[in-house]
């Protein structure tokens, strides 16, 4: 039943969702956060008295908890608050075959995934691809060879705005929230 819960709790107005997480102990909440992503889970807390934020984050797991955290600390109208941290992400290094394999293990906890964005060793951004280029690619090349090196990305305090008018000038469907690092 938390699967369903979950998907009611994201379609409800913001003050059904907050009168649904008063009436709840945090033990209740746990399992039904366990099904959202993490900016919806940071939007919803977000709502929720301090205290009570407090004691749902101390019953997650211990890295989404920190994650939520993280992104709570940013403006409430910037691309950080409102960001997914799950995405799927490979190094440019790596050979086609072992970012199908990285892939399919992130796919279990990524709900949908058409972009996959490639990063240098030190985890910065340096390009993009699309998941179908992925899987049509001969597995022995490298993804630094067939990957787009112009990625489209936002820092983490752009305006949700400017945001949301990139999505649509670009139609995209996702787009890379970096921090002075890229």
């Amino acid at each position: 039943q938390p699967d369903r819960q979950s998907e009611v709790l994201v379609e409800l107005d913001e003050d059904y969702q907050s009168e649904f997480m008063e009436r709840l102990q945090p033990k209740e909440i746990s399992p039904i956060f366990e099904n959202l992503e993490s900016d919806d889970i940071t939007f919803i807390l977000a709502e929720v008295p301090n205290e009570k934020a407090e004691e749902v984050l101390k019953i997650l797991d211990r890295e989404d908890s920190h994650q939520i955290r993280v992104q709570m600390e940013f403006e409430e109208t910037s691309a950080g608050r409102i960001m997914s941290s799950d995405f799927a992400a490979v190094h440019g290094t790596d050979t086609v075959r072992k970012a199908v394999t990285k892939i399919r293990k992130i796919a279990k906890d990524v709900d949908d995934i058409y972009t996959v964005y490639v990063l240098d060793q030190d985890a910065r951004l340096i390009g993009y691809l699309r998941l179908k280029d992925l899987l049509l690619t001969n597995p022995s090349n490298k993804i630094n060879k067939i990957m787009a090196t112009s990625p489209i990305f936002v820092h983490y305090n752009t305006d949700q705005e400017e945001v949301a008018s990139m999505f649509r000038k670009y139609d995209l469907v996702s787009i890379a929230v970096v921090d002075d690092k890229n």
